[in-house]
């Protein structure tokens, strides 16, 4: 309070110099948006390899084969990066090739009286607990009259290997693919820690130095150590076959109030630090073949392959060449229900207007009409919540946005009236306004006033998004500028457009970084109603294994635990 300001003023006055301290008594708006959140998307293998519950990495075998294993070989360089570590032949004998017949995605992997073995994202292990269930399907095709199939739950550490549950199915031939469900109970729990061999050859990521190593008392920072489980999923075949979409995750005890998330990581986000805003999206939402359509149904249905990836070549070596369509959109928006937070979902800029249409029936629309019938068979009887509709981002000011933003803001319109919703749509543009939006001179002034035209439909209800940095105090001082001039031309413009900020964007883990952001949060406080939300980009990161440059986790993660 002011009273122990000034008490402690006159405290430190006593103790060296005079201190002053001025009270500013103007008052600010009454309210002001949502503050408390952040962003989520692949960069940081923050989904699939983190909170998305699949403990199997490489779980559709798309990765390039070495010695006929797919993944074994993750040096490969691809048009979106360099391929990750994920299976690797188990047994000394046996015959292993990849196969173009698939239950979903490229290709599936044969096996001939030998094993492969998975363990996880990177190789850093999985974490099993003794006397808790775990469930998983594979898909088997059998090569030949017969094939005997065995999941085992493995503890590998460099002086033993121990099988410590598995389960057995016979395979009888057939033109088609046949799905095997399986629940495993490890009757002793694995070990994590610090190794100096890890698995995978090298410690992080293609040895890069790293970045986060949690602080708890128990060891130096030794950066010549990685963080390493000795859990691993082993499929073993006797005959031949072919095996595919390979799934793994903890019974109910490890899930987030029932969905396909880590439990213990989701309750970080949520309970722990409290977010009050979850935003899927930033460039992953920019991949070739990202299109909602791909990503509704069942997991093992969906669209896997290679073209999950962005095509702009200055993310070689920064990006996943294959990626998990098993947590996209959907899977947000139930999150984000569980978690009772705002939920903001950025789509594909280049996403057809009839097709954007089609995703407000599906998500809002009932059983009578024809999407709200695909949910239904889909799965998710209800309609899903209102949410935020972001379209691209981090675009460029261009007219040919702006025309890609008026057509499907007015489809979803339209089909919103049509459906009758008791509520408005809320639309984002990925854009990243700043200072250059408003230069007359280079013509981009002219640009954003006629984004703000194709926005005028919305009301209210449409918001502009802003990037910012986090890192220095200048960044602070930065977007209090990009406030005021927003929201001073839009006034002028006639335009209730309002501010969002879906990435605060930072690259330290430090004192500073926590000062500058209270600053952000000073700054936003004093536009009210203006700024609606405001949220942290890539808000988790799995210890070791960020393969960029962006160290800017809030939660952070091993297969065994969550700071």
């Amino acid at each position: 309070t002011v009273a122990k300001l000034v008490a402690l003023a006159a405290a430190a006055a006593k103790a060296s110099e005079e201190v002053a301290v001025l009270i500013d008594q103007t008052a600010r708006r009454h309210r002001h948006g949502l503050l408390v959140g952040a962003g989520i998307e692949d960069v940081n293998n923050e989904l699939y390899g983190g909170l998305y519950s699949q403990m199997v990495y490489g779980e559709s075998f798309e990765e390039p084969a070495h010695d006929g294993v797919s993944g074994s070989d993750f040096r490969v360089k691809l048009a979106g990066g360099t391929s990750r570590p994920t299976w690797m032949a188990w047994s000394s004998t046996g015959e292993f090739r990849v196969s173009p017949d698939a239950v979903n995605g490229n290709q599936s992997q044969l096996i001939k009286d030998g094993a492969i073995a998975n363990f996880g994202l990177g190789q850093q292990g999985m974490h099993f607990k003794k006397d808790h269930c775990y469930d998983g399907h594979v898909f088997v095709k059998a090569q030949g009259n017969w094939a005997k199939l065995s999941v085992q739950l493995i503890s590998s550490r460099a002086d033993a290997t121990e099988i410590i549950a598995s389960e057995t199915f016979a395979v009888s031939a057939s033109s088609s693919w046949s799905r095997l469900n399986f629940t495993l109970v490890p009757s002793s729990s694995t070990s994590c820690g610090e190794v100096n061999k890890p698995r995978a050859g090298e410690c992080g990521y293609f040895g890069r130095p790293i970045p986060e190593f949690p602080n708890d008392g128990t060891h130096e920072h030794n950066l010549t150590k990685c963080y390493q489980c000795s859990g691993g999923l082993v499929v073993q075949v006797e005959g031949s076959a072919l095996v595919d979409m390979v799934f793994l995750q903890p019974g109910a005890w490890g899930l987030y109030k029932g969905l396909p998330m880590r439990k213990d990581v989701a309750e970080a986000m949520f309970d722990v630090s409290g977010w009050q805003v979850l935003r899927l999206g930033g460039t992953m939402v920019l991949a070739r073949n990202y299109r909602w359509k791909q990503f509704r149904g069942p997991r093992w249905q969906r669209f896997e392959g290679g073209d999950l990836r962005a095509p702009q070549p200055w993310q070689v070596d920064a990006w996943h060449p294959f990626g998990s369509p098993g947590f996209r959109i959907f899977e947000a928006l139930e999150l984000c229900e569980a978690a009772n937070v705002t939920c903001a979902i950025t789509m594909n800029n280049q996403e057809l207007a009839s097709d954007m249409a089609d995703f407000i029936e599906y998500c809002f629309g009932d059983e009578s009409t024809t999407w709200g019938r695909q949910r239904r068979d889909d799965g998710r009887p209800t309609p899903y919540k209102p949410f935020v509709v972001e379209i691209g981002n981090e675009q460029g000011l261009t007219l040919e946005f702006v025309s890609q933003v008026r057509a499907i803001s007015a489809a979803m319109v339209v089909r919103a009236k049509k459906l009758e919703l008791g509520f408005p749509l809320q639309v984002a543009v990925g854009q990243n306004i700043n200072l250059q939006n408003f230069n007359e001179s280079s013509g981009a002034l002219n640009v954003t006033r006629q984004m703000l035209e194709a926005l005028k439909p919305l009301g209210p209800h449409a918001a502009w998004d802003a990037h910012i940095g986090g890192d220095r105090f200048s960044d602070s001082d930065d977007y209090l500028e990009v406030l005021r001039a927003a929201q001073e031309k839009f006034a002028q413009h006639g335009s209730e457009v309002k501010l969002v900020v879906f990435e605060e964007n930072g690259d330290t883990h430090n004192l500073q970084r926590a000062l500058v952001h209270a600053r952000m949060h000073i700054a936003a406080s004093y536009f009210g109603g203006f700024l609606l939300l405001q949220a942290a980009a890539n808000g988790l990161q799995v210890l070791s294994q960020n393969d960029n440059s962006w160290d800017q986790g809030q939660v952070f993660m091993t297969p065994d635990k969550v700071w």
